[in-house]
């Protein structure tokens, strides 16, 4: 029997991690039936979720029952931090060149982008692309766009726009169905995201929007994974345990196999892991200085998720006495929830929180600093 071991690191392997089966954790009958009837729709959830893992077990059930041919693609490791539309959009196609090469063995898209690239501008290559591709196909595609919510400004207004205008060729001209993942709802971007646009020329759900949210684990989830640690070396979690790590961080998946995989490492192979494990595995996560807790310091710098954060913290319950779009936005973040109560998502990020809004006012002191250094020095 091969090593597994709790995922602390990218998406899952299910030869080598403990793991839920992805497409248990969302309504596959619902998915498939907006597939089926050529729905353009996003699929939503906060970092380190699952979002990714989703994809790809959706894309190798759609293989597997062979009615559509599937090809999933990373926007976010396609694009620069900085939008440049024509550097963007060739990067873009060159990414699903090499995934159509790999994922269905079809170098087509690989023959022809250049060309397309040189011949079109930015704001219509990917459609032509498209267009050329799935027409000789003989299978409908459903497209798979991960970290869609990473393209920028004139990138991501062009790339929805490419995709709203061949909607209606979907099918047998265009890709018959097209699923937009990220951290945010893409077809709730607000207008200043690209430039002061209207939120309506967005993307292509103003003509079929669908928006559904990958959730945290339930407490029977989190149990189903422990056992599988206690199935594969024999180790114990007592029963107890199960609600402390559920309570503690929500169901998040990310804290979930954080704390369990800490609390085996101080336990060691052989002793059975008690509540008192699981409590210093909550302090040593609260302690360090994880990328995953590092990153709220950044979200915190916008003023949209920290007025909501230090509301909740300065004890402000009420949901609907906040602008609306930002609670939206501070939701998929994932750091608040709003039910049954207006709260910071769960008691780890309740700690770790509070430190990081001081990291992030340190920062926000420090770039005051350097900008006012900056207008003196180069005052006449």
């Amino acid at each position: 029997m091969s090593m597994q071991y709790f995922n602390t690191t990218g998406p899952i392997d299910p030869s080598l991690h403990y793991h839920i089966p992805p497409l248990e954790r969302m309504n596959l009958d619902q998915i498939m039936g907006h597939i089926r009837r050529g729905k353009y729709f996003s699929l939503h959830a906060p970092r380190q979720s699952g979002k990714t893992t989703f994809l790809r077990a959706l894309r190798d059930f759609l293989h597997d029952i062979g009615e559509f041919a599937c090809l999933q693609l990373n926007l976010g490791n396609a694009v620069t931090r900085h939008a440049h539309l024509e550097r963007d959009i060739l990067a873009i196609l060159a990414t699903l060149a090499r995934e159509a090469k790999f994922q269905l063995g079809d170098t087509y898209p690989d023959s022809i982008y250049h060309a397309v690239h040189q011949r079109e501008t930015p704001q219509t290559a990917l459609q032509s692309v498209l267009m050329s591709w799935t027409s000789r196909m003989d299978r409908p595609l459903v497209l798979l766009l991960d970290e869609a919510d990473a393209l920028k400004d004139d990138t991501l207004y062009s790339v929805l726009s490419q995709l709203r205008t061949g909607y209606e060729w979907r099918g047998s001209r265009f890709p018959h169905a097209v699923l937009l993942c990220g951290v945010g709802d893409v077809s709730a971007m607000r207008p200043e995201a690209v430039g002061g646009r209207l939120a309506d020329t967005l993307c292509p759900f103003n003509v079929s929007a669908t928006t559904l949210r990958l959730g945290n684990f339930s407490k029977e989830q989190v149990g189903r994974l422990l056992a599988q640690h206690t199935k594969h070396t024999g180790q114990d979690f007592r029963r107890e345990t199960v609600e402390l790590v559920t309570v503690w961080t929500g169901g998040q998946p990310w804290l979930v196999n954080k704390m369990a995989d800490i609390s085996v490492q101080l336990a060691g192979k052989h002793k059975t892991i008690t509540p008192e494990h699981i409590v210093c595995a909550q302090e040593a996560m609260i302690d360090s200085h994880d990328p995953h807790f590092q990153h709220f310091a950044d979200r915190l710098l916008d003023n949209r998720v920290r007025q909501i954060v230090e509301r909740i913290l300065a004890g402000e319950t009420r949901w609907d006495a906040l602008p609306p779009a930002d609670l939206d936005y501070a939701l998929n973040l994932g750091l608040v929830v709003d039910e049954p109560r207006l709260d910071i998502a769960n008691p780890i990020y309740r700690e770790v929180i509070p430190r990081a809004l001081a990291r992030a006012k340190k920062l926000e002191r420090h770039k005051r600093r350097q900008d006012g250094a900056t207008v003196l020095k180069f005052e006449p």
